[in-house]
């Protein structure tokens, strides 16, 4: 089989479209006043916190053992007055015991208030620019920190964000036409449109056998039920399993002859078995959809 499998929910964050596309939507007035909402409602995510952007040294200890506490206290204050006055990421890299920073000089990038242990939290954005503190004691060990800049709060913008917010109501908007303009798209062989704006790709399962219990690649006991369905035209199958959206179509099939009688004979008892299983099941559900009307003009007759 050939198959596409995505969660809708997380699918507008991985969609993309032009400038072009973006400027179109703003032309029609209820898109911007769309727009406009979902700024509101979104504004706090967009808003710009007040970061800093710091290098530390960390020299660990073991907790509860005041001997080796007092060793790290030590080593710490001995490299401070070289960290104020020397080169802090060169000392970084020799002494620092963080294996994330250490490589990087002690650099840590950029974080807002929240993002660290309260303890870093407070002492980084406490320094003033450039100044290095006193040993900062955390769950980790004693740090020295420097802070490298700093970035104020700024609040978002309409103006500033309207393009990304155009992503998000373009993606949902594509998204949200539903499995029927979905078939349509793919059954008149539009799919590499609607797969390049869902930034999604076919990929091909492993050939399977049908009297196989699952399909290699995809953990869907619902398109395993449609396989009947599916092999019995080329056309591909739109279905929903869970959070989970497929479109699914047949790729090949193959006969395949075993050299061994007696295996040759339990494939072919299971295939008769898995036909015979997906007829009963399909008769089952024509019954319970079907409904019988009788028409008494041809009676009389």
């Amino acid at each position: 089989l050939s198959y596409v499998e995505f969660n809708p929910r997380n699918l507008e964050k991985n969609m993309k479209f032009s400038q072009a596309e973006i400027t179109q939507a703003y032309t029609k007035p209820e898109f911007t006043n769309r727009a406009e909402d979902e700024f509101k409602a979104r504004k706090s995510q967009f808003d710009q916190k007040e970061q800093v952007k710091a290098q530390h040294i960390l020299i660990k200890f073991k907790a509860g053992d005041a001997a080796s506490e007092k060793t790290a206290l030590t080593r710490i204050e001995a490299l401070r007055p070289q960290a104020v006055k020397g080169d802090f990421g060169a000392l970084a890299e020799k002494n620092s015991e963080d294996p994330g920073s250490k490589s990087k000089k002690g650099e840590l990038g950029y974080f807002s208030r929240g993002q660290v242990v309260p303890e870093f939290d407070t002492a980084a954005f406490g320094l003033k620019l450039g100044e290095v503190s006193q040993p900062i004691k955390t769950q980790f060990g004693y740090h020295l920190i420097k802070v490298m800049d700093k970035k104020a709060a700024v609040s978002a913008t309409f103006e500033n964000f309207k393009n990304e917010v155009a992503q998000i109501l373009l993606a949902r908007d594509l998204i949200s036409q539903g499995k029927v303009k979905m078939e349509e798209a793919f059954q008149k062989g539009e799919d590499k449109a609607w797969l390049a704006k869902l930034n999604l790709n076919w990929k091909d399962s492993a050939p399977f056998a049908l009297s196989a219990d699952a399909i290699p690649g995809i953990s869907s006991q619902k398109v395993l039920d449609s396989l009947s369905d599916i092999l019995a035209d080329n056309k591909p199958h739109v279905m929903k399993d869970g959070d989970t959206q497929y479109v699914v179509k047949l790729k090949e099939v193959k006969t395949v002859m075993s050299t061994d009688s007696k295996d040759q004979k339990t494939a072919d008892v299971d295939v008769k078995q898995r036909a015979q299983s997906m007829f009963e099941g399909w008769v089952q559900n024509f019954r319970e959809t079907s409904k019988v009307e009788i028409n008494p003009q041809v009676l009389e007759q």
